[in-house]
């Protein structure tokens, strides 16, 4: 009686495999189209891929992730039906003669001159960069410097203090 059960599972096990195994040439194969990070299609005038967080840096001549390469500056107005704090970032020159600035919301960045100590502007935009940054549009402030973690914040779960 195991004889036949072992002949019969053999065969199944080589039909199955044989089935698996060969060439079928009733199946289509339907190429899918996908998008990938950095692809051409994505890429803006200077190939940068702003889809993944990079943008055109004049001041550098190449694309950077200004999130991570310049001081990040909060809003300090919160707007309307908006949960998330919109932030801009700035980057200096090698020489600290100009300043690069992203502001939220739009393509591109614009190019600050110094015109004194820690002072920078640009037609309507002014960047104060004394005693943490401040960045104005015809003397009105709308982004300021982000605050490092005061010493001895609570952060995290409420019993948890770092």
């Amino acid at each position: 009686m195991k004889k036949p059960v072992v002949v019969l599972i053999s065969v199944l096990m080589l039909v199955s495999c044989d089935y698996i195994l060969k060439k079928r040439e009733d199946s289509v194969v339907v190429p899918r189209e996908e998008t990938v990070a950095g692809s051409e299609a994505e890429k803006d005038k200077n190939g940068c891929v702003p889809s993944a967080g990079y943008h055109w840096s004049i001041l550098r001549n190449n694309c950077i992730r200004p999130s991570e390469e310049g001081y990040r500056l909060n809003s300090i107005e919160k707007v309307e039906d908006d949960t998330d704090v919109k932030s801009a970032f700035v980057l200096f020159s090698e020489k600290g003669e100009d300043a690069e600035v992203y502001l939220p919301d739009t393509e591109g960045s614009m190019v600050l001159h110094k015109v004194a100590e820690n002072v920078f502007k640009n037609h309507h935009w002014t960047l104060h960069a004394d005693k943490g940054f401040s960045l104005k549009y015809n003397g009105k402030i709308y982004y300021v410097g982000a605050r490092p973690v005061e010493e001895g914040q609570i952060t995290g779960d409420e019993n948890e203090q770092s």
